[in-house]
C-alpha cells in the first residue's frame, strides 16, 4: 500500500513538471526581448553655430540642389556690351572718343607726279575723333553708327609761307562686336568717309574708306577702353581743278574711351 502511494505521488510530479515546460504555438514563435531587432537610429542634428542665420527653404529645396549650367548667351548677356536694357529699347547708344592718343604714319603721292612723300605725327589727349553707334541686340552684337572729325592747324611751305588749315569730315559705319567674354572683346567696323579741307589760299574735298579693328577692354559696367588701328585710304581733289589731286593712306594706332548710355 506504502509503495503504491509512493509511486502515484511520483507521476503526479512527473505531469506536474511537462505542463509547466510546455509552451504554447504562439508563445514559441515570439522573440524574446534579448531576440528583439534594435530601433533605427537616427544621426544626431548638427549643433547650429552661435550667430549663424537658420538655412533658408530655398537652400534646402530640391529646385535649388543643382545649379544650372552656364550658357554662351547667358555669358553674352552678363557681358558689358550685350546690346540689351539700353535707352532705345533693346538697344544702346554708344559714345566715344576715339583717338585720345595715337600715333600715325601717313604717305601722300600726287596725281600727277611719280613720287610721293611720307610723315609720322602723334598726338595725346585729342578729341578730334568723335564717334556714337548703336548697339542691337544679337549673337553677334551688330553696330551702325557714324564718326565727325574736326581738325585744324598750319603749315609752312619751302618758301617758309605759313598757311593755316580746317579740316572736316563725317564717316557712316557698321561694325560687329565678336566674342562673349564680360571684359574683352573684338570690335570690327568699316565706314566710308566724306571731307572737306579749307586753307589760306584754296580748299578741297575727299572721299574714303575707313577700317578700324579694336579690343575693347571694359573695366567697369558702362565704360570701354579701346585699342587698335585705324587704316584710311583717301582720294583729294581740289575745288576748280586749279591743281592736281592727291592720295594719301594713313595707318594709324589709337587708344580711346568709350562710355554706353
Amino acid at each position: 500500500m506504502r509503495n503504491c502511494l509512493h509511486y502515484t505521488l511520483f507521476v503526479l510530479a512527473l505531469v506536474s513538471s511537462s505542463t509547466a515546460r510546455a509552451q504554447t504555438p504562439d508563445e514559441a514563435t515570439q522573440p524574446t526581448p534579448l531576440e528583439a531587432a534594435p530601433a533605427p537610429q537616427l544621426p544626431p542634428a548638427a549643433a547650429p553655430t552661435p550667430g549663424a542665420p537658420p538655412p533658408s527653404a530655398s537652400a534646402v529645396s530640391p529646385q535649388n540642389a543643382q545649379a544650372a549650367p552656364a550658357t554662351s548667351e547667358s555669358r553674352a548677356q552678363a557681358a558689358t556690351f550685350d546690346g540689351k536694357a539700353g535707352t532705345i529699347g533693346n538697344v544702346r547708344l554708344v559714345l566715344s572718343a576715339e583717338s585720345i592718343a595715337s600715333v600715325w604714319y601717313t604717305r601722300f603721292k600726287e596725281d600727277d607726279a611719280n613720287a610721293a612723300s611720307s610723315h609720322i605725327h602723334f598726338q595725346l589727349l585729342s578729341l578730334s575723333e568723335l564717334g556714337a553707334d548703336y548697339l542691337f541686340e544679337g549673337t553677334p552684337i551688330w553696330t551702325l553708327g557714324g564718326q565727325v572729325r574736326l581738325d585744324g592747324g598750319w603749315s609752312r611751305n619751302d618758301d617758309r609761307v605759313t598757311s593755316s588749315n580746317r579740316s572736316f569730315a563725317i564717316t557712316p559705319r557698321g561694325g560687329v562686336i565678336l566674342g562673349d567674354g564680360d571684359a574683352i572683346r573684338i570690335w570690327l567696323r568699316a565706314g566710308i568717309a566724306y571731307g572737306h579741307i579749307n586753307n589760306d589760299s584754296d580748299s578741297s574735298s575727299s572721299v574714303g574708306i575707313v577700317l578700324s579693328p579694336n579690343v575693347i577692354v571694359s573695366p567697369a559696367p558702362h565704360v570701354a577702353l579701346t585699342f587698335g588701328p585705324m587704316v584710311r585710304a583717301d582720294s583729294v581733289s581740289y575745288q576748280g581743278g586749279a591743281r592736281p589731286g592727291y592720295t594719301t593712306v594713313q595707318l594709324e594706332l589709337r587708344s580711346g574711351i568709350s562710355l554706353l548710355l
